[in-house]
């Protein structure tokens, strides 16, 4: 029988953003001045919640506040690599940075806001919703060797960040209507599996231990 346990953090809610961080992933990347080495890092985190929202009744809408920082190659052939990409896997896979230049065209920011339907998570009041999140960051940095050296470090930063919910409303974009904006309190709940009893760890192998020497034996006699 797995026990569940849960870690509950209630955030008490009105109609405005509350600024916090439930989840957050960074990387960076710095070459040396003068340096042409490939220098990467890559940073992941995961979480699993449980999503209650009360305040209403039937089915509502509201906005994950989300926040990617990636970076884009600006460097004029200085850098044969100097970029990152700042990624989430929910409400939607959404990313942001890119492994060439130039930011024009593609940003190297997002947030979400509650007109982008990408960011909108359904819900239904007062039913307990589980979702699982992965943020991811990378950093990749490497200068080009056949331009000049560069003078001074340089350096690549990512990071992604999740601080919960704002926007609450009863309809899946903002500017649904007047009265479509609701307040409402809502609490994320980690879903945390305890690790297996020592016995667990110990008897399992020692069961099939004494297994494999009784089917020896027991070959042996035949």
């Amino acid at each position: 029988m797995r026990v569940v346990s849960f870690v509950v953090a209630i955030t008490c809610f009105t109609c405005l953003p509350a600024y916090s961080t439930l989840l957050n992933v960074s990387a960076s990347a710095t070459i040396a001045a003068g340096s042409t080495a490939l220098v990467t890092d890559f940073e992941s985190a995961t979480r699993t919640f449980i999503l209650l929202v009360t305040g209403g009744t039937g089915t509502g809408f509201a906005t994950a506040d989300l926040a990617l920082d990636g970076t884009s190659n600006e460097s004029n052939g200085l850098l044969t690599w100097g970029n990152g990409i700042a990624t989430a896997t929910w409400p939607t896979f959404m990313e942001a940075g890119s492994p060439f230049g130039d930011a024009g065209n593609v940003s190297p920011f997002f947030f979400c806001t509650p007109e982008n339907p990408a960011c909108t998570v359904q819900f239904t009041f007062g039913v307990p919703q589980t979702f699982s999140m992965t943020l991811t960051a990378s950093a990749k940095m490497q200068a080009n060797a056949s331009a000049p050296k560069t003078t001074s470090d340089m350096t690549a930063h990512t990071d992604a960040e999740f601080g919960g919910l704002f926007a609450f409303r009863t309809c899946p974009i903002e500017n649904c209507g007047s009265g479509g904006l609701v307040c409402a309190d809502y609490s994320l709940a980690d879903v945390i599996v305890p690790e297996p009893a020592s016995w667990v760890l110990t008897g399992i192998p020692m069961l099939l231990l004494a297994l494999v020497g009784g089917f020896a034996k027991l070959a042996s006699r035949r």
